[in-house]
């Protein structure tokens, strides 16, 4: 199923879908949980489709732009997630993550906490899963 929704470019439409949601309303917040849930899904259900989803599909690229976000959020914490797992032994994304200017990324989000503290569990597993990244 998932090798046949990549196929057919659900990833590409699922990530257009996500460059217009406003997470500033809470439906569409929920609507940007509910797709990284999918891709989170994907990965897990076919991990040889990481590359192709960080590269072809855009996610690596979102997934940075979401991180240099200040404030918390559910949805950052996430995303650093599924950054930690597209990184996770995989040459290929872990070289589009330099191309993508990942380290210059995770420097501007992890630069948050260098002078406070994180606030809540989430927030201190949000600072880990960048450092993981």
């Amino acid at each position: 199923l998932a090798d046949a929704l990549v196929e057919h470019g659900a990833p590409a439409a699922l990530m257009e879908h996500l460059k217009r949601l406003d997470e500033a309303v809470d439906e569409e917040s929920r609507a940007v949980h509910q797709s990284l849930g999918i891709f989170e899904a994907l990965l897990e259900a076919s991990p040889e489709l990481s590359a192709p989803l960080a590269r072809d599909a855009g996610l690596m690229a979102w997934l940075l732009g979401r991180i240099k976000l200040r404030p918390f959020h559910a949805n950052k914490l996430y995303a650093t997630e599924l950054l930690a797992v597209l990184l996770q032994q995989n040459a290929p994304n872990q070289a589009l993550f330099g191309e993508e200017g990942g380290v210059l990324a995770l420097l501007t989000a992890t630069s948050y906490y260098k002078r406070r503290e994180p606030q809540a569990l989430e927030e201190a597993e949000l600072v880990e899963n960048m450092y993981d990244g």
